[in-house]
């Protein structure tokens, strides 16, 4: 127990008000997205092979609520479910078992479309595709880049390597080699001295060269659409941004930030921050995406 006067403060995420209709939202957003991006036509053009990579079991996301959306627009666009994967996208994770993708995904998506995990240190099943300007090798899981139509399916939160999460690092490291995320995340201890920060939650490019690089990996890689999703505590849709990797996800970074980031009213010599995100809790790693 503090002793009374001690607590300078609790600081609370700010509220935010969850989509009065999420079903119709995503659906809104997707079959606008599908159209400007040129998916649709691409898969007119005969273009039926796609591949969705989604978070993994450490995120909290709405996957059971836009992913059976989104191969419903793919469906109606000419692409049935028998060429589709939704590839579960953990980068150097502990790979999802098929219970973990039962929770993340929803029973009827399993029982939809085939299913897979990235594979980091199987040279075997990926690709080199070239090098970043960073000197990143940028070594993709073959099914993701052999695919003629490429989705990302994400949500955006504050992250301590790229500044927040979602957008190109669905590919980076979502389905990179063990190489790439290594040559990737190295350069985040030489950002933070040089920032004289404990952490790159917030910063973004030009001076998040972590982020930067993962938005040039993602373009090397062909991704056609990134669907990032912003939610509120208890894991409700607030908003959907979809379309090009990089603007799609700066606009919902730029949503999300009012909301979660706090100044504490004086200098403090102990600070107790709580995850608050069950999904977070898997690692205590995973818990400073929140700190």
């Amino acid at each position: 127990m503090l002793p009374p006067g001690q607590v300078a403060g609790v600081c609370m995420p700010g509220v935010m008000t969850a989509a009065p209709d999420p079903v119709s939202l995503v659906e809104r957003a997707l079959q606008a997205s599908l159209e400007a991006t040129g998916i649709a036509q691409n898969a007119a053009r005969g273009k039926t092979d796609a591949c969705i990579v989604v978070t993994d079991r450490t995120r909290s996301t709405t996957l059971p609520l836009s992913v059976p959306s989104l191969l419903d627009c793919l469906n109606s666009l000419g692409v049935p479910d028998s060429r589709i994967t939704v590839i579960s996208g953990g980068g150097m994770h502990a790979a999802d078992t098929r219970a973990d993708l039962e929770i993340t995904l929803g029973p009827e998506v399993l029982a939809r479309v085939a299913t897979a995990v990235d594979e980091p240190d199987n040279d075997g099943a990926m690709v080199r595709l070239g090098t970043t300007s960073y000197g990143t090798p940028v070594e993709v899981l073959r099914i993701f880049v052999e695919a003629g139509i490429k989705i990302g399916v994400t949500n955006v939160n504050s992250c301590m390597l790229a500044g927040w999460s979602g957008g190109g690092k669905i590919v980076l490291p979502g389905v990179t080699s063990r190489r790439t995320i290594y040559e990737n995340h190295k350069r985040f201890t030489a950002i933070l001295a040089e920032l004289r920060c404990a952490s790159l939650m917030g910063v973004m490019p030009p001076q998040n060269a972590v982020r930067a690089d993962i938005e040039e990996a993602a373009a090397i890689a062909g991704i056609d659409l990134v669907v990032n999703t912003v939610q509120d505590p208890q894991r409700r849709l607030v908003d959907l941004y979809c379309g090009d990797q990089i603007a799609a996800q700066r606009d919902a970074g730029a949503r999300m930030a009012p909301h979660v980031e706090v100044s504490l009213a004086q200098p403090v010599d102990v600070l107790v921050s709580a995850v608050g995100d069950p999904a977070l809790e898997v690692s205590l790693f995973q818990g400073g995406s929140r700190v």
